[in-house]
């Protein structure tokens, strides 16, 4: 029996029967759209559940592709599963997710490739050998797979294991062997091979970590590595080894885990850092600004072009501009940034963006009366690494001057911030990009700097933090376990078939459609006179990989500007959430299908529904389902079964049975989906009694 997600934001009754089936769907339909007596109407819905391509809606860019015909394709077969754009379901593709079980024992290391053998300790060998020893599970003269294989940090493990007389073959690329590997050594290369390579492995490298499903990507530290603990001693990779040891001397960069482990995952080692404290949300930013929060001292400049950064990560190395103003101070932990100056502008609406890590805000002063919440233009407050923020128009009133406060703030390392205009007017520009965009100047377009910009550095005046980072992470072999990042196959769909799409930028479709991949529905959805209309989508995403430039768009007219949005928050978190387009409250995606819900906006008589999507992996996957135009809020404190109408019914009985009855006359007609097709039940009797083995939907027609 089919589960509905949220029934309260569905088109049909639902109640739960004592027997063995999920949740019960009963509707009823008299000459014309699904009418419920609690309140709302089903305008419109598309299941996905019969092919509506050519006669529903056209897709742009449709394609299957699975492994063994990437070569043909032209595909990159650095890919662990198959690529696709189509109506998916009952096998087709292969497989829509990531797979879930680890293939072999992996370990996860924060070691890193440039750390030379004078720095190495004898208590790291000795955890060292420990891991080694679990992975190829005590085999002697093994032989090891190294990828990667280049700097002193790499030539020192390699030189250990030969030492105790294991054998290493450096990775040429291409495919791996099927035999005669006893274990591997990843320090970088083509990562996806290994991600279902049934070897036992040894991983290092921050950046790839998502990839190879064994945590969130990670960031590399370049630190004096604190003495690391044996945090499950108890764990046969421990090897018995206890306490706590130095393991690398003098300072060093480490290839450090994402914050996020797979589940039942084992942390062995970890150290513990001391860092400055983290500005985390542009209420802690505020509390710098009026006092709340203690400061070391304001430190002041003043900049032409708004653009700013520290010297740690310029932005240019992630942004699109490369002006990179200094930020007085130069801090490189915790801080914020207030910049203030005035803008000239004339008359008209401009369309303004800002960029930041890890959080901005801008603020106009468009009626004059002194700047202050009321006159925040863009938010964007959250968690970590660069992020543009979407397209926002701006209306000046009248040409003149007007103050502004862009604030930015950073929870530590990298940082920088940019101002943008865009280039067209009249509003409604695309997203932020070198040929539409331009930093705010003395001479940007549409809206100048009238005088510098006043930057000050808030730097709080707080104890450090103490953060715990995995330096070894052990992940178990499927027989005992094993689970990794994110894998498992997605759920909760309406039926058997939706829509799906993965890589969608390594294939061109089969009608030599590119990026992004589309769908468009043929027909206007008649809104008219509806006044309380919303669209509902079921949707899923994985959350492994996604970049900013990702994204699952739903568009309700033929402009660029969707209603609902769904893309990477930030450059560091990888999953999809719809902040840029529901900003007080987005909802993060993951591998079981959600109910998303939006208003349309009053003043709309037809809706032109189109989706796009771009992703860049095959483990970036976007899903949808069921989408659903309703008119009318869900009532509350009613009982779900009620009269719908002319067709009734009464009750449901402890076995899940669902008594019907109907006034006046009318042929009773049957469906297992809202969209058909319907038959003459073969039952006309009046009252009957039901026991639906799946989702059912009745009408009556006239």
């Amino acid at each position: 029996m089919k589960t509905q997600n949220r029934p309260e934001e569905t088109n049909w009754l639902g109640c739960k029967p004592a027997r063995s089936i999920s949740r019960l769907s009963i509707a009823a339909v008299l000459l014309g759209p699904l009418q419920l007596s609690y309140g709302q109407e089903l305008l419109w819905q598309e299941s996905f559940e019969t092919d509506g391509e050519g006669s529903r809606y056209v897709t742009e860019g449709v394609a299957i592709f699975e492994p063994e015909s990437f070569p043909a394709n032209g595909i990159s077969t650095d890919q662990g599963g198959p690529v696709y754009w189509t109506r998916a379901g009952n096998g087709t593709p292969s497989f829509v997710g990531v797979p879930a079980p680890t293939p072999e024992r992996r370990i996860v290391m924060a070691w890193g490739s440039a750390i030379t053998s004078d720095n190495i300790t004898d208590d790291f060998w000795t955890h060292f050998d420990n891991v080694t020893d679990w992975l190829l599970r005590g085999k002697a003269n093994a032989t090891i797979l190294f990828s990667g294989l280049g700097a002193d940090g790499d030539q020192a493990l390699a030189e250990r294991l030969e030492g105790r007389g294991h054998t290493i073959e450096e990775d040429a690329g291409g495919d791996l062997p099927e035999s005669g590997i006893d274990m591997y050594i990843y320090s970088g290369g083509n990562t996806s091979r290994f991600v279902s390579y049934k070897v036992p492995g040894l991983h290092y490298n921050s950046s790839d970590l998502d990839d190879e499903l064994l945590s969130s990507i990670g960031t590399p530290i370049t630190t004096t590595l604190p003495e690391v603990r044996i945090t499950a001693p108890e764990h046969a990779s421990a090897g018995g080894q206890e306490g706590a040891f130095t393991f690398v001397n003098n300072e060093n960069t480490f290839q450090a885990l994402g914050t996020e482990l797979p589940g039942g995952s084992t942390v062995v080692a970890a150290f513990v850092r001391t860092v400055s404290a983290s500005v985390r949300e542009l209420a802690a930013a505020d509390a710098l600004f009026d006092g709340t929060t203690p400061n070391t001292g304001v430190q002041r400049t003043s900049i032409t072009v708004a653009d700013i950064v520290n010297s740690i990560s310029p932005a240019s190395q992630i942004a699109f501009f490369d002006w990179d103003n200094p930020i007085a101070g130069d801090p490189d932990g915790g801080f914020a940034v207030r910049a203030t100056g005035t803008l000239e502008a004339s008359a008209g609406t401009v369309s303004l963006a800002i960029g930041g890590a890890d959080g901005s805000r801008l603020r106009i002063d468009l009626d004059g009366d002194g700047l202050s919440a009321a006159d925040t233009v863009i938010t964007m407050d959250r968690r970590g690494g660069w992020q543009y923020s979407a397209s926002t128009d701006v209306d000046f009133p009248s040409a003149g001057n007007y103050d502004f406060e862009w604030v930015s703030f950073n929870a530590a390392a990298e940082f920088g911030a940019e101002f943008l205009v865009a280039l067209d007017s009249g509003g409604g520009a695309p997203g932020v990009s070198e040929e539409a965009w331009d930093l705010v100047s003395s001479s940007s377009a549409h809206v100048k700097l009238d005088g510098d910009i006043t930057v000050e550095t808030y730097v709080p005046d707080l104890p450090p933090e103490e953060v715990e980072t995995p330096f070894t992470l052990a992940l178990e072999a499927p027989e005992d376990g094993g689970a990794v990042f994110g894998g498992g196959p997605f759920g909760n769909f309406d039926g058997d078939y939706y829509f799906a799409g993965s890589a969608l930028n390594k294939f061109t479709g089969d009608d030599g459609v590119g990026t992004p991949k589309k769908i468009t529905w043929n027909d206007s959805i008649d809104i008219t006179g509806k006044e309380d209309v919303k669209l509902t989508i079921a949707i899923g995403a994985t959350f492994l990989d996604f970049e900013t430039s990702d994204f699952l768009s739903v568009f309700i007219d033929d402009s660029n500007t969707p209603l609902i949005r769904f893309t990477a928050p930030t450059g560091d978190d990888k999953f999809f959430n719809d902040i840029n387009t529901n900003p007080s409250n987005p909802t993060r995606l993951g591998l079981a299908l959600q109910d998303i819900t939006y208003d349309i906006p009053a003043g709309i008589n037809s809706i032109n529904l189109r989706i796009e999507a771009n992703t860049t992996w095959w483990n970036e996957i976007v899903v949808f389902d069921n989408i659903r135009i309703t008119d009318g809020e869900i009532g509350g404190g009613q009982s779900p079964v009620e009269d719908i109408g002319t067709l009734n019914v009464p009750g449901i009985a402890a076995n899940g049975d669902v008594t019907l009855s109907w006034e006046g006359g009318g042929t009773l007609e049957e469906a297992s989906s809202v969209a058909g097709p319907w038959t003459a039940a073969a039952d006309q009797s009046n009252p009957q009694s039901r026991s639906p083995s799946g989702s059912a939907f009745f009408r009556l027609v006239q």
